[in-house]
């Protein structure tokens, strides 16, 4: 299958999804194209766990990561905005929820990290993302309808609170998008890529050949593939698992997170909890790596001692070379684009990310960080 359009767009997960989304606002046509099924991948990991993580008072001065971490705050806050109008347009539920967050304290250590992590979520976020005064706190306890969820062991210092925090079912999240793009995009599954060409800013494969005055390469780990033969350094895999159990627990739970582990509730049993962090592997199927998180989960919250897995899932996410994500013009390539490396905040900037990459596509200002830029692989290794 051969065509041509305005913006072709390599990768069906969020990020692709979002670039598709704002070009095809835009008025522009647009082409997406899917190795696999559109919305697999590291977009579909079952947790969807949103939460900021506001730099500690304390630390050094990093512009880098303080630009990464705006960002991701101007993402959160937008997204109540994003569902909203993904439902308006489509009629579907796409799966976002502000639930806030508990954040079991064990001990002293941890206090005094939470305690920063409290300071610092004050100083950036004055409002929730639906527009009203943020809490940020340190408790003695979790409110008592969720109490039995965290065990009294892992809570001996306290509780910290956070009305910011949201989660999202990727599965309605991914479909709702496809359903927005529904007679605006083309969207093609199955449609591997075996080579770009720069030059001409075209794809081909097994299935034909595209060309475009725009092309975006948003294939997450999938895009290191390419990412050599355009002068970048290929980032690294990091494998993650994660799985759901059958569990009841409380409507309304917020999200609970711990050192290595969230757990979330996203609907009447059905709760899900994750994640391993496996650098190097790129085999995604679930293996006994992830036994230990359940383990752990189980202890962390008592109700989910004889709860059932119903599904493990593993993916493969995009660690990006340095530790910004990668998503701006290609260096040396005009019309070709990076909209990558989200690794494990991608839910939280996909949608404006991809707005402010179609905004400088179209010579508009921007808010995309210059720590953002995709750089050649010879600035990358002098900069390590």
């Amino acid at each position: 299958m051969d065509g041509t359009a305005d913006v072709a767009v390599v990768g069906g997960g969020v990020f692709g999804l979002w670039v598709a989304q704002a070009a095809a606002s835009a008025g522009l046509t647009v082409t997406l194209v899917e190795a696999g099924r559109i919305g697999a991948g590291a977009s579909a990991t079952p947790v969807g766990a949103l939460t900021p993580f506001p730099r500690a008072p304390e630390a050094r001065p990093d512009a880098a990561a303080e630009a990464m971490a705006a960002f991701q705050a101007r993402g959160l806050l937008a997204l109540p905005a994003r569902a909203a109008a993904l439902r308006e347009a489509t009629g579907r539920a796409p799966g976002y929820a502000r639930t806030g967050r508990l954040m079991p304290v064990a001990d002293a250590a941890q206090r005094l990290r939470a305690e920063a992590i409290v300071a610092a979520g004050r100083a950036r976020f004055a409002r929730d993302p639906e527009g009203g005064a943020a809490h940020w706190a340190l408790e003695p306890a979790p409110p008592a309808a969720f109490a039995p969820c965290i065990a009294e062991a892992a809570r001996g210092a306290g509780v910290l609170v956070d009305s910011v925090s949201a989660r999202i079912d990727t599965a309605a999240w991914s479909g709702a998008l496809v359903a927005a793009l529904a007679g605006r995009a083309r969207l093609l599954e199955d449609w591997p890529v075996a080579r770009i060409d720069a030059a001409s800013r075209s794809i081909s494969g097994p299935r034909g050949r595209i060309a475009a005055g725009h092309l975006v390469l948003a294939a997450g780990f999938a895009t290191a593939t390419f990412a050599p033969g355009l002068g970048l350094a290929p980032g690294r895999a990091v494998k993650g698992q994660a799985a759901w159990l059958a569990a009841d627990l409380p409507d309304g739970l917020p999200v609970i997170q711990a050192p290595g582990l969230f757990l979330v509730r996203h609907g009447p049993g059905r709760v899900a909890i994750g994640a391993t962090s496996e650098p190097g592997l790129t085999d995604p199927a679930p293996d006994a790596a992830l036994e230990p998180v359940l383990e752990r989960a189980r202890a962390l919250c008592p109700p989910l001692a004889g709860a059932a897995v119903t599904r493990a899932w593993g993916g493969i996410r995009p660690r990006p070379p340095g530790r910004m994500p990668q998503i701006g013009p290609v260096p040396g390539h005009p019309g070709l684009w990076l909209a990558t490396g989200g690794f494990k905040i991608g839910l939280a900037i996909a949608h404006i990310a991809g707005e402010d990459l179609v905004a400088a596509m179209l010579g508009r200002p921007g808010a995309l960080p210059a720590a953002f830029a995709p750089a050649p692989a010879e600035a990358v290794r002098a900069a390590r």
